[in-house]
């Protein structure tokens, strides 16, 4: 593997900055001077659950090309997303280089929301050359640290590992809590990691490119920390003819597989240990059974997410010498912008989750399906006042 860290804006305040913040802030939402009529500008965010269940931490990433529509002069340098029906309270957020460029592009926050419920959020901005970063508490961590054989990204709930082979493991957490520091600590003192896959030459989500045959693909490509933030944290993968982000959210278990592979295909894998259980009309096959590696035979549910539109076959076997015997593999295809995006769950039965059977874990797995499949309507829009001054 190779290797590259990009150092990023910290997250974590000292107390002098985290003044200068607080008072930026206070200026910001125009709550320092009531009397002062602010004309600090804002962007309106009406966000509708189509489902009759509660959501709870779930992503909403906006581009600044989409917020640029409504308002023009938007900037990410100093922002804040705060809910006006409950006191100006902050919504987690942070804002992010997605390609590597040097400028913000995407904005990212986190949501709960109720059954069939239409929640009004607001982003206050300062669209002159200012910046301020707000401490929100980390949820999620990614590195790439040698003492742990390979980059690892986690939220609270799990973690994820690329090993040699591109090959994606799963590191088991029996409580919730970021860990990534401690079993950095432990590696370096020969304490053996908690890792459910590590033998496995295919992991969980793993892939190869595919054109009506396997493509030779680099075991070795470049490796760099993309994002390492409070609501979401991603290791990026640049091969040969693809680039791929594997990206943890807060509050989830699972994790997302983002593959720029222009109009090649993917092959997405799960050990074939145990029998492929097909659910098409949800969009998710899972495994379930004693597949661990650890010589454990512990319990573990593997499961993959995907598109019904980008899934093209579902075959038992790659060839592939990097991937020997059998594997269940999902052969998709990219969309009209050359992406293929699917999602991984891995469920330990001694995970902190509680999930201890096969009808639990097919459970789980349902209801994230129908989330993935029915994602929150997201409208910007100006407020009136503002929307007549366009005009």
């Amino acid at each position: 593997m190779i290797l590259s860290g990009k150092r990023l804006p910290g997250s974590v305040l000292t107390p002098f900055v985290w003044m200068l913040a607080v008072a930026s802030l206070s200026l910001l939402i125009g709550c320092a001077f009531p009397k002062q009529k602010s004309q600090i500008p804002k962007v309106n965010i009406q966000l509708r659950n189509p489902l009759p269940t509660e959501r709870k931490n779930i992503p909403v990433a906006l581009t600044v090309q989409q917020v640029r529509q409504i308002a023009p002069d938007f900037a990410m340098d100093a922002y804040v997303v705060v809910d006006p029906n409950q006191s100006g309270e902050l919504i987690p957020s942070q804002a992010e280089d997605t390609d590597y460029d040097s400028v913000l592009d995407t904005l990212i926050f986190l949501v709960d929301i109720g059954p069939e419920q239409t929640r009004e959020l607001v982003i206050h901005y300062e669209p002159q050359d200012k910046q301020f970063t707000l401490g929100y508490d980390r949820r999620t961590r990614a590195g790439i640290f040698p003492e742990l054989k390979g980059p690892v990204w986690e939220s609270e709930k799990s973690a994820y590992r690329l090993l040699r082979g591109n090959t994606v493991d799963v590191l088991g957490k029996q409580e919730t809590g970021l860990q990534l520091n401690n079993w950095v600590t432990q590696a370096r003192e020969g304490v053996r990691l908690p890792s459910l896959l590590s033998e496995s030459p295919i992991g969980v989500g793993s892939f190869r490119l595919w054109d009506k045959k396997v493509l030779e693909m680099d075991a070795n490509p470049y490796l760099r920390l993309l994002v390492n933030g409070p609501v979401r944290s991603s290791i990026q993968m640049i091969g040969e003819g693809f680039r791929a982000d594997l990206t943890i959210y807060a509050g989830q278990s699972w994790m997302e597989y983002r593959i720029h592979s222009g109009g090649t295909g993917v092959a997405a894998m799960l050990p074939a240990e145990s029998k492929l259980i097909r659910n098409e009309a949800d969009g998710f096959v899972y495994t379930w059974g004693q597949q661990t590696t650890d010589g454990s035979n512990d319990w573990l549910g593997l499961a993959l997410f995907y598109s019904p539109a980008q899934l093209m076959d579902v075959a038992e076997r790659l060839d592939d010498p990097l991937v020997p015997g059998q594997a269940h593999v999902l052969k998709l295809k990219p969309d009209v912008d050359g992406l293929v995006t699917y999602r991984a769950l891995a469920t330990w039965d001694h995970g902190h989750e509680g999930i201890q059977d096969e009808q639990a874990f097919v459970k789980q797995l349902r209801q994230l399906a129908e989330e993935f499949q029915n994602p929150l309507d997201v409208q910007l829009s100006l407020p009136p006042d503002d929307s007549k001054k366009e005009k």
